[in-house]
């Protein structure tokens, strides 16, 4: 029997896929005990509701697009675009050790809480 433990964290948003206004998916990212912020993954798609409020506050830095990893073995890639790490969102995740079978499903914006909110 194989179990999979899924916590809801609040995460930040680093990078947004597709159109930056309504973005398909979004890679998020954590802060590690040493303050870094530390790759959780790319989420799963978007519903249309997040993507819309995602696209309204996510604020693109023009760095040019990064390319990561998201098949088995590295078979899959997919292209982002970096963006300002201060919108935070709550996430069903495996944040320990992402893996490419468990992308984080993200379920809200939170406006409520800016990045420097969210402890280690």
């Amino acid at each position: 029997m194989k179990i999979r433990q899924l916590s809801v964290v609040d995460a930040i948003v680093v990078g947004v896929t597709g159109d930056p206004e309504q973005p398909t998916e979004v890679v998020l990212a954590r802060r590690d005990e040493s303050g870094r912020l530390r790759q959780i993954g790319l989420s799963l798609p978007l519903a249309p509701g997040v993507r819309a409020h995602i696209g309204e506050h996510a604020t693109v830095t023009g760095d040019p697009s990064v390319r990561v990893s998201t098949g088995v073995f590295g078979r899959g890639r997919t292209e982002f675009q970096p963006v300002l790490p201060e919108l935070v969102v709550e996430a069903e995740a495996s944040v320990e050790s992402f893996t490419h079978r468990l992308r984080p499903r993200v379920h809200r914006v939170r406006l409520d809480l800016a990045a420097d909110d969210l402890d280690p």
